[in-house]
């Protein structure tokens, strides 16, 4: 036990010295730059600064395209919905008068099997 027992200054001292470190780190003055040398690094976080700039707005322009298509084909869409409506309620019409026409033949046909059973084979053939 005696022995771990300053165990856990070690790692305090350490995150202390690099955090003062850090600190320090974004701080052009405190490295010890020259005017010459502090200039280039303006001018090329400048440059980096502008280049990420452009891809933000190409970034952004292409998701701006992409809703304008978006809203585009939902604006077509709208238009052909009155379209869809007539052509989806002469289907339900078709089918509706498709679907009276096979009850009406599935009612001949069974009148058909009952006559052809009760002896009338004339009703047979179908």
């Amino acid at each position: 036990m005696g022995r771990w027992r300053g165990a856990w200054m070690t790692p305090m001292v350490l995150c202390t010295t690099f955090s003062a470190v850090l600190a320090h780190a974004d701080d052009p003055l405190a490295s010890g730059m020259n005017a010459d040398a502090l200039a280039r690094d303006r001018a090329a976080i400048r440059q980096l600064n502008q280049d990420q700039l452009a891809s933000v707005q190409r970034r952004d322009a292409g998701y701006a395209q992409g809703w304008h298509d978006y809203a585009d084909t939902r604006r077509q869409d709208d238009n052909a919905y009155p379209a869809d409506q007539l052509s989806y309620r002469a289907a339900q019409n078709d089918y509706a008068r498709q679907r009276k026409q096979y009850e009406q033949a599935i009612r001949d046909w069974r009148a058909d099997v009952a006559a052809c059973q009760s002896g009338d084979y004339g009703h047979c053939d179908r």
